[in-house]
């Protein structure tokens, strides 16, 4: 995610302009009051929860975001993803490819259901603190 933040603010080209995945994420503030929620209400005892903001964004969505809140223009590039992946998987960064081209959607119906907890904080609204603290730090 840092790396992707510093192409970003150096303006790297990212073929990712066609990548339609979806991934969820969850931030530290969300992952902090979900953890409270845990500790405090008895039905959480012997569970396990997935925990994620409330909706999931595509890589291409998380590049043109963090491009805006940089103040950096997304130079985002048409790419088909199945040459994507393999020149990725060429070059050992299977990781890498799994990352920015799958999708990772996370459920937390259950988390609502059983503890009455939705996130607090929006994706948009924690991109935003963290770009304004990569700024405010970078050095």
């Amino acid at each position: 995610f840092l790396q992707l933040i510093k192409w970003i603010k150096i303006g790297i080209p990212l073929p990712l302009r066609t990548i339609n995945n979806k991934r969820s994420f969850v931030s530290i503030k969300n992952l902090v009051d979900f953890i409270i929620i845990c500790l405090k209400h008895p039905s959480a005892a012997n569970q396990i929860f997935l925990v994620c903001d409330q909706l999931p964004i595509s890589s291409y969505e998380l590049v043109k975001n963090l491009s805006y809140l940089l103040k950096k223009r997304p130079l985002l590039i048409s790419f088909p993803e199945k040459i994507l992946r393999m020149i990725l998987i060429i070059f050992r960064k299977k990781d890498v490819a799994r990352k920015i081209l799958s999708s990772l959607e996370v459920n937390i119906d259950k988390n609502l259901d059983m503890l009455g907890w939705k996130p607090t904080q929006s994706t948009n609204d924690a991109l935003e603190e963290t770009a304004q603290y990569f700024l405010e730090n970078e050095k």
